[in-house]
């Protein structure tokens, strides 16, 4: 899936705070994820900035906070369920170099 497409995609859980169900590429099963937005790193990557709440993790450490490359997506699913974004979430965060959007 390509970059642009996805990113209309997390537009619309972003404006309803609804979770997301979804796959990256290698992963043996999905991920649900309580998407905060898109933003460009320093690095020139787009990247999907998230409360992950279950399914696959690389860590193991579950719920957690997970930049996720957009460009390895090759699911997304809107979910029903709607989130509260975690209280401690800072978008002024130096690591984040360019909001698309967030929450």
């Amino acid at each position: 899936m390509r970059s642009a497409p996805l990113q209309g995609s997390w537009w619309k859980p972003r404006k309803n705070a609804k979770r997301a169900g979804c796959g990256w590429k290698g992963e043996s099963y999905p991920r649900t994820i309580h998407p905060y937005g898109v933003c460009q790193t320093s690095r020139g990557n787009m990247i999907i900035v998230c409360w992950q709440v279950a399914g696959f993790s690389g860590s193991g450490q579950l719920p957690a906070y997970k930049s996720l490359k957009i460009d390895q997506c090759e699911r997304l699913e809107i979910l029903t369920q709607k989130f509260i974004p975690q209280s401690n979430f800072n978008p002024a965060d130096p690591l984040y170099k360019r909001w698309m959007f967030h929450v």
